[in-house]
């Protein structure tokens, strides 16, 4: 018999921060944040002015690149870049936008926009271009339709397995469509997997899509109209193929408890859901922030309502690099979720701590949207043998390599926690038989981070010698039992 043994992966801590690509948000009516030092501070030099979607893009020392509501790009300077006028997203888009750099080409950037009518489209944006202010050098490329009886306003995007690209996602009636962005452009031949909720009026289109930072996990948040279905759903996603399946309804619709969908998150930790919703009930509609345990072997009994309120506006919810969730709620402050890997526990008192009045935006007004990001920019995974995912191994010599999504690295060091250590960046280890904390280290741009991982070896199988017996017939042939062995 042949054993096989697992090398475990247990993420311990997430103190290796979002890169800072992440750092501006502009959002809302002329509001926006700086992340940059650490803590959002509030800035007032934004130029959109949106119902819902925009996305924002920062260089990999947290300088801001350029930013859009999905139809006007605006510059560093918050100047309308050469060009940048007359994108197809929409003002009223849930996620108008999202932005992608284009690898191994550090000045090119695809701004993907969506919107019911105008369908799912890309922008190539050349930051080479006036004076490093950038211009929009092609538009609106024609990826897929959105119309008929259906429409959508979802995009998310994480890395490709191996970090050799991104997948751009969209939900469109009753599939999901995955386009990869690799060194040789993006793919006009999207991954189809069919599964899943059938959205078909316009109005079930709106609702967030969204991976989970290690790109394991995608949620989806639809609106229902009327008897037509909508919903909230988690998904597997195979971030190596772009393959979307194992489909788990957390909501489905029904007439005497409806749930409207909006807003989708994951935690840091990628276990925990959260989700906004405008709900029905005896005593009138009311607007409800849910919490999921996705380690629970019952999801949909995890449900903990954080917070219900009156009014219209359920709202989006964003990952920031300081590993806290900000929620929108139509007001001069961002809400908070501080602690968004804790699950409620009554008997613990474990609570995720939701401040209401979280962040003042300075005189300017949130509305429905947040921008979104390529969510695998809020993690940054060891990879050992080309794999950043559970894999089975047996005691041997491992390569350890590392997958962000940042800039110039500025010093690495591994601590392998057997008392030997590596200063390069893809080092080749063997382990002896045990458990062990991984320690990785890097420095980019003058700022540190740190991630850690216990790593457990099981010794290889042995294989013992076994003693067969030769049996002759009187032909001279042989027979060897090999049950013996």
């Amino acid at each position: 018999m042949r054993n096989i043994y697992k090398i475990i992966f247990i993420l311990l801590s997430f103190g290796l921060q979002a890169q800072l690509q992440t750092a501006h948000w502009y959002f809302g009516q002329n509001a926006g944040l700086d992340f940059s030092s650490g803590s959002p501070v509030a800035v007032t030099d934004g130029q959109i002015n949106t119902v819902e979607g925009s996305t924002t893009y920062s260089d990999n020392d947290g300088n801001l690149i350029f930013y859009t509501d999905g139809q006007t790009v605006y510059n560093r300077n918050h100047s309308i870049m050469v060009g940048g006028t007359g994108l197809m997203g929409h003002e009223s888009s849930t996620q108008s936008a999202i932005i992608i750099p284009k690898p191994d080409s550090p000045d090119i950037y695809y701004i993907f926009t969506i919107w019911n009518s105008n369908g799912l489209r890309y922008n190539v944006v050349d930051m080479s271009q006036d004076g490093g202010n950038g211009a929009v050098i092609e538009k609106n490329t024609f990826l897929m339709s959105l119309t008929g009886m259906g429409g959508s306003e979802k995009l998310t995007a994480a890395t490709i397995a191996g970090c050799s690209g991104y997948w751009v996602l969209t939900h469109f009636i009753g599939s999901f469509y995955a386009f990869s962005v690799t060194s040789a452009g993006v793919s006009l031949q999207p991954v189809i997997s069919t599964i899943g909720i059938q959205s078909y009026f316009p109005i079930q289109g709106a609702g967030h899509i969204k991976l989970s930072p290690n790109g394991k996990k995608l949620a989806v948040a639809h609106r229902d109209f009327y008897n037509n279905v909508g919903g909230l759903g988690l998904y597997d996603f195979d971030n190596s193929s772009g393959t979307v399946s194992n489909e788990q309804l957390i909501y489905t619709p029904n007439q005497a408890n409806k749930r409207r969908y909006y807003g989708v998150e994951f935690s840091p930790d990628n276990n925990v859901l959260y989700a906004t919703c405008e709900a029905d009930n005896t005593s009138g509609t009311k607007n409800l922030l849910e919490q999921y345990d996705l380690t629970n072997i019952s999801i949909v009994n995890s449900r903990y309502i954080i917070d219900s309120w009156d009014g219209v506006v359920s709202g989006a919810l964003q990952l920031g690099l300081n590993n806290k969730i900000y929620h929108v709620r139509w007001s001069e402050y961002l809400a908070v979720i501080n602690n968004p890997n804790e699950v409620y526990n009554n008997g613990t008192g474990a609570h995720p701590d939701y401040v209401i009045n979280g962040v003042y935006l300075a005189g300017r007004s949130s509305t429905h949207g947040l921008p979104p990001f390529i969510t695998s920019l809020f993690y940054a995974g060891i990879m050992i043998n080309g794999i950043n995912n559970l894999g089975e191994y047996c005691k041997q010599e491992l390569n350890f390599t590392y997958c962000h999504n940042g800039g110039e690295i500025d010093s690495i060091l591994w601590d392998f926690g057997d008392g030997t250590t590596s200063s390069l960046e893809n080092p080749v280890h063997t382990y002896e038989p045990g458990t062990y904390t991984l320690k990785l280290q890097l420095t980019i741009g003058g700022i540190p981070y740190t991630t850690e991982e216990i790593i457990t070896i099981h010794p290889l199988p042995v294989a013992f010698d076994a003693e067969l017996e030769e049996c002759l017939d009187f032909s001279g042939n042989a027979e060897f039992d090999l049950t013996e062995s």
